[in-house]
């Protein structure tokens, strides 16, 4: 995808300024920008913008963990206990997930976002 996006940023009626990148979420973006005001020692408004980034994250995460939820799978050829055990197995691995795709930025995964 980025070999695309260098591609059409070389054709010569393409404004790059008005290139807009959709990726990211709004959590990932005021985190970006309260980094940003946090090197720039404009430490109350970093502050003010990494609150409002934190609140974003717990409600993506609160959706991801969301759609790790769902109906079992019917399925004839196992028996119950077996099938709830995989449900329950799917669930929990979707859910511990959910912070590393959340942590997915730019590109490249930023390890513990929420921690930094």
């Amino acid at each position: 995808m980025q070999t695309n996006l260098q591609y059409y940023m070389t054709l010569p009626n393409i404004n790059i300024e008005k290139i807009k990148y959709l990726e990211p979420k709004d959590y990932q973006d005021l985190f970006l920008k309260g980094a940003q005001l946090y090197s720039e020692s404009k430490f109350i408004e970093s502050i003010e913008v990494m609150e409002v980034s934190l609140k974003e994250y717990l409600s993506a995460e609160e959706d991801c963990r969301f759609q790790c939820e769902g109906p079992m799978l019917e399925s004839s050829k196992e028996e119950l206990f077996v099938a709830i055990t995989n449900h329950f197995t799917y669930a929990l691995r979707c859910n511990l997930n959910c912070p590393r795709k959340l942590a997915y930025m730019y590109g490249h995964v930023h390890e513990d976002l929420l921690a930094s």
